[in-house]
């Protein structure tokens, strides 16, 4: 993005990752400096001053991911601030810019942003740099990039439609497969057969030509290099001398991990609640951290088994899944740096790996789409597929990939000619991440004991969207399948435990001043903090002579199926810790109609004079908590109208004023999508 002079044929190529995803792309843009005649020296920003010096280098280019506030996602309130302020700060420094900054929007897809982004990369660094001659290659093929003629695609295949406008290949499937199923070829060992869904003759649009991109020609990514070799044996392997991921370094990690063990598993919502909200109490009586209200954990967890066994079945892995896996990169591989990815054991189980290891969930990347065409017979789903990593079938990918949260099985039973060696998967399939939870107590009140509480995921099933499997939150689900016993039964006593650590805290904590009023806005389980916050004032009380003014507002869907917390949050408010429970409900029909549809946000219009002033005059803190794509908006849209409607502010002034109390630090939020 950034240079200084023009006479060299090299650059910095620097990246800040967190998950490994900014790393992923600094090392794909280096895997393709070399046909361009340039040279890339990758590193880590960790490595500053160690192994690079900016102010000694004539060009740099910088691939990083934000966290916190500031993540790379338009949902959050700092879309790419750290990015931005990087950015900013080196400019000032007198660092020039040759190449326009991308910002990648995770919330529609980083493709949308990154793809063309990449593409006009290395064409900007030819020219800034001076360079003439491509090497070993031409323009087309060092851009990475592929056309595919659609006539030529599909020439052999005749598509034809029945009367219900779903769609079958006459040269691909027999009247037999196309009412009953499709059976897939034989596995490694050419012993077993698997028989899925014919997904061939669904109307999702995932699959279906209907929403193709007919008759055109595509841009389609060149093939990644393939670099994993795998093989099985049938001698015994030990997996529970494994540490979790290869011992790989947690995203977030404030503490080591420590296996807690549950005290109790309650279910805080009735039975007839749209949401299942669980309260887990752990034991960390033994562990090596502390934790404060405001902190977070996260959660290791497996993926679902039986989602792992269809995925094993699907690619003829059954009888492998169990026998020793030995990874090693291919000899005389094209990719630069290959090697087996830290999170993966170099010798394990594949179902081991699969269900530790990898996010078999997430929507497939591009990247993994092209390589699974290799492995694919039917011309027709080739043609689909290629249409769907295609820069041209972009708004394809995000709709129907992304949007509908399609995973890597989904696209397999989408595409039934899809056979893919096993190494590739292991290639291209993210890292399994931990999930985070905020507190809901404080060690005050309980110093050996940590509660977290958290709304069981349902994901709706939906044929048409190309669901092809029933699925439920990866670790809410196992957290609330391995509990169940636990949850109706009150003396019932079972050791399990959860894998957890401490998460680095971007300053969501209450004051140590009880004098400083507070606003609390968490809806749901958006209250969670706020149980810890009022449970640690509580505890300090006694111990002050001023005490601010505590607000908390909380929602729910109907006052007697979801009202969490509710006895603990009345006591609080009888007993003065909470000055003013506000809590609004949005579907409970036995309410007046002025009280129904009501959101945490109306309530604080309905209140503006008085937060008005709690917030000008007192400059309350602000804590919010709970969903960002849509809550978190709404109130800082409803606290800038407030402002605008008490104070008569424009609304610029308005969002200036909010903007400075996030600067400050007097307007905190830990939210999540």
């Amino acid at each position: 993005m950034l240079g200084l002079d023009k006479n060299k044929k090299s650059f910095l190529l620097v990246y800040g990752s967190e998950t490994g995803q900014a790393k992923a792309i600094a090392e794909g843009i280096a895997e393709k400096a070399t046909p361009f005649g340039l040279n890339a020296n990758l590193f880590s920003l960790e490595q500053t001053g160690k192994q690079f010096n900016i102010e000694k280098e004539d060009c740099m280019v910088i691939i990083m991911s934000t966290t916190g506030d500031g993540l790379g996602d338009t949902n959050y309130s700092n879309f790419c601030r750290c990015a931005k302020d990087l950015d900013k700060r080196l400019e000032e420094l007198g660092a020039r810019r040759f190449y326009t900054t991308g910002f990648a929007d995770d919330a529609v897809g980083l493709e949308l942003v990154a793809d063309p982004w990449l593409d006009g990369l290395y064409p900007a660094l030819l020219k800034f740099l001076g360079v003439d001659h491509i090497k070993d290659t031409n323009i087309t093929q060092c851009i990475n990039k592929l056309t595919i003629e659609a006539s030529d695609t599909v020439q052999s295949t005749q598509i034809t439609y029945d009367d219900t406008q779903k769609f079958v290949s006459q040269s691909t499937i027999n009247e037999d497969e196309v009412s009953n199923s499709i059976k897939t070829k034989p596995n490694r060992t050419n012993k077993e057969k698997t028989c899925i869904p014919n997904t061939l003759v669904n109307g999702s649009p995932l699959s279906s030509p209907h929403a193709s991109l007919s008759g055109k020609d595509l841009t389609v990514p060149v093939l990644p290099p393939p670099f994993l070799e795998a093989v099985f044996s049938n001698e015994a392997v030990e997996l529970s001398t494994l540490k979790y991921q290869n011992g790989c370094k947690m995203p977030c990690a404030a503490s080591s991990i420590f296996h807690a063990p549950v005290i109790t598993a309650k279910v805080l919502t009735n039975s007839k609640a749209l949401k299942k909200t669980l309260l887990l109490q752990l034991n960390i009586k033994n562990a090596d951290f502390s934790y404060a209200p405001g902190d977070a954990v996260s959660i290791i967890c497996p993926n679902n088994s039986s989602e792992v066994d269809l995925l094993l079945e699907r690619i003829g892995m059954v009888n492998h899944a169990d026998e020793k896996l030995t990874l090693s990169v291919i000899p005389n591989t094209s990719k630069l740096r290959a090697a087996v990815p830290s999170h993966i054991h170099v010798t394990s189980t594949l179902r081991h790996i699969f269900t530790t290891c990898l996010n078999i969930r997430e929507p497939p990347s591009k990247a993994l789409i092209r390589t699974l065409i290799e492995s694919t017979s039917n011309p027709i789903e080739v043609r689909r597929m290629q249409e769907l990593c295609s820069k041209e079938g972009s708004s394809q990918y995000t709709e129907y990939v992304r949007g509908y949260q399609i995973s890597l099985l989904d696209i397999l039973y989408a595409f039934p000619s899809c056979y893919p060696p096993v190494e590739r998967l292991l290639e291209h399939l993210p890292r399994l991440q931990p999930r985070p939870y905020s507190i809901c107590s404080c060690p005050e009140t309980s110093p050996d004991q940590l509660d977290i509480v958290f709304n069981v995921v349902e994901i709706n099933y939906n044929v048409e969207k190309g669901h092809h499997y029933q699925r439920r939150g990866v670790c809410t689900g196992w957290l609330d399948d391995i509990t169940s016993c636990m949850q109706f039964e009150k003396n019932a006593v079972q050791l399990i435990k959860i894998p957890i650590f401490m998460r680095t805290n971007q300053h969501f904590r209450p004051p140590e001043d009880l004098s400083k009023p507070l606003v609390m806005i968490g809806p749901g389980t958006g209250v969670a903090p706020f149980i810890g916050f009022l449970q640690q004032r509580n505890a300090k009380r006694k111990t002050v002579d001023q005490y601010g003014q505590t607000w908390l507002f909380f929602g729910c869907r109907n006052k007697s199926l979801d009202f969490i917390f509710k006895e603990e949050l009345e006591r609080f408010e009888r007993d003065e810790i909470l000055t003013k429970l506000h809590v609004s409900y949005s579907r409970d029909p036995s309410l007046p109609l002025d009280a129904n549809s009501c959101y945490v946000q109306d309530k604080m219009r309905q209140l503006a004079p008085e937060l008005c002033r709690l917030l000008v005059e007192s400059n309350a803190l602000v804590y919010v908590c709970g969903d960002a794509k849509n809550m978190a908006k709404n109130v800082n849209d409803a606290f800038e109208e407030i402002l605008q409607k008490e104070k008569g502010m424009s609304s610029e002034d308005a969002h200036l004023f909010v903007m400075k109390k996030r600067i400050n630090k007097t307007y905190l939020e830990d939210v999540w999508v």
